[in-house]
């Protein structure tokens, strides 16, 4: 995930009367490595999973599924916008990097498990006496 440039820039005169013009500009770039362990953090309207990697308000990624029998769920990003695909993470806005990122090769390998309550209760006959 790679933020939108903030830049700032001024121009101003020197103690020699030249014009100096200075810019500063700020960029962050997030980078979650293949096998790098999240928290579930709930499910979204249409089955998909909200996850976290770091704690903080704002700060999951929503991977959807791919048909109903799936153990994959895939970064979910408008792919198909023509300035890239953009996400809101935390309280920016972060466009995805398409050299490292692609609709098809991130997703979520997805572990479940099934658990069945079953109670089961025993108990033993002794039989009768016949007279």
């Amino acid at each position: 995930l790679n933020q939108a440039v903030k830049s700032n820039s001024d121009i101003s005169t020197d103690e020699n009367g030249a014009l100096v013009s200075s810019s500063s500009s700020e960029k962050e770039t997030i980078i979650i490595p293949g096998n790098t362990k999240c928290v579930f953090d709930g499910f979204g309207p249409k089955n998909e999973l909200k996850v976290r990697f770091e704690s903080g308000t704002g700060k999951t990624l929503t991977f959807v599924p791919k048909g109903t029998r799936s153990k994959r769920f895939y970064f979910s990003a408008d792919w198909k916008n023509p300035k890239g695909p953009k996400i809101k993470y935390g309280k920016s806005i972060y466009s995805v990097d398409r050299v490292r990122t692609s609709p098809t090769s991130t997703y979520l390998q997805v572990v479940k498990k099934s658990f069945r309550k079953t109670k089961r209760k025993e108990r033993v006959i002794k039989g009768m006496d016949v007279n």
